[in-house]
């Protein structure tokens, strides 16, 4: 083993000894009574939206709905003739705080936009999601 060879493996050895730090952030968002546009700089999918929102967050919000674009992944509209446009199925993935668990969006994701819907009597402030 050359001297080179031994200096880089003593430095990596070195620098994997050392604990690694992470930090977290916190995104606030103030809600008010009817539909809310969010838009979401953290990560939150590490819980369920229920988790962070609905029925086993730890302060249960009066949010009604989320809703989320997600574009199409194809531009096409038809195959072969626009007389006979293709059967795609909704582009606009929701949650349900009456549904619960058996919404089809599960999961907020990062850096998206969202609109929400609530009856909330005053201005709330609600921390939006964690990241790690």
């Amino acid at each position: 083993m050359n001297l080179r060879t031994l200096a880089t493996t003593a430095c990596l050895l070195a620098c994997a000894a050392l604990p690694a730090r992470a930090q977290w952030i916190t995104q606030s968002i103030a809600l008010k009574t009817g539909w809310n546009a969010v838009y979401l700089h953290v990560d939150p999918s590490y819980a369920t939206i229920d988790q962070l929102i609905g029925s086993a967050a730890p302060v249960i919000l009066p949010i009604d709905e989320v809703w989320r674009w997600n574009p199409a992944q194809s531009d096409s509209q038809f195959v072969t003739s626009p007389q006979k446009p293709t059967d795609s199925p909704t582009q606009w993935a929701s949650w349900k705080a009456s549904l619960s668990g058996a919404s089809e969006m599960n999961r907020f994701i990062p850096n998206a936009a969202s609109v929400l819907s609530g009856w909330i009597s005053e201005e709330c402030y609600r921390t939006a999601a964690n990241i790690g």
